[in-house]
């Protein structure tokens, strides 16, 4: 864990933070949403700075294992970028002069959308 913090597991622990154990929870939720050194976490606790670092490492194991078999948060950010684009498209044009190009692309855009989540 030495270095930069992989920020994406602040985002897989929002989407499946509910089913870690709390100790590991509490652990991932110092590190990445308080932002909390290893020392500072186990001193808060009454723990070890390794009790802590072991606690993360298991609980973005655990976190990996439940994205590589749901990706939810894989097609949370595929929709977020395919609604990004249809704001684009639609900030480009005004109400009335809206090109059937751009109604096809935002059409195809939302089709992709839905099945993503089907």
């Amino acid at each position: 864990m030495p270095g930069m913090k992989n920020l994406d597991f602040a985002f897989l622990l929002e989407m499946y933070g509910c089913m870690l154990t709390d100790r590991q929870r509490e652990l991932m939720e110092f590190y990445y949403w308080e932002d909390m050194s290893l020392g500072e976490a186990a001193e808060y606790l009454g723990i070890t700075r390794q009790a802590v670092r072991d606690g993360i490492k298991r609980g973005e194991q655990t976190l990996s294992l439940y994205e590589q078999k749901l990706a939810m948060a894989e097609k949370i950010s595929r929709c977020r970028e395919i609604f990004d684009t249809i704001t684009e498209i639609s900030d480009e044009n005004s109400i009335g002069e809206f090109p059937f190009e751009n109604i096809k692309k935002i059409y195809e855009l939302a089709k992709s959308g839905r099945e993503l989540i089907s």
